[in-house]
């Protein structure tokens, strides 16, 4: 016992919880630090994914060609934006995109006509 005492500690669990408790009460404490090193992990990759946009902006602006568009900065947090790509449709949306869809669907069969009456 007194080789998983380190560990336990090192996991949040007091002397006096290891010695009273039993084994399968002390799993908790490792599972809670895996969720922990893994939301630490995520927090960090989302940090690095903000830098690395920052210095690609700077950089792609510093160093473009001339007639390039210029690149701008995140303007809302990248999980905000995803939230808001992803969240379900109204119905008004729903029906929007189904007539865009069908009128889209319209023009490449006029498109489509044509191109054969041009060519026969």
């Amino acid at each position: 016992m007194n080789e998983l005492l380190p560990d336990c500690l090192a996991v949040g669990m007091t002397a006096n919880e290891f010695w009273h408790s039993y084994p399968k009460e002390i799993k908790p404490y490792f599972e809670a630090q895996k969720r922990r090193r893994k939301m630490k992990d995520e927090e960090q990759y989302t940090l690095y994914l903000y830098i690395y946009n920052a210095l690609n902006t700077v950089l792609y602006n510093a160093f473009k060609g001339k007639g390039k568009k210029e690149q701008k900065p995140l303007e809302e947090p990248m999980l905000q934006k995803y939230d808001k790509e992803n969240r379900e449709l109204t119905e008004d949306e729903e029906q929007a995109q189904v007539a865009l869809l069908f009128s889209n669907l319209g023009a490449m069969q006029r498109s489509f006509e044509q191109a054969k009456k041009e060519a026969g």
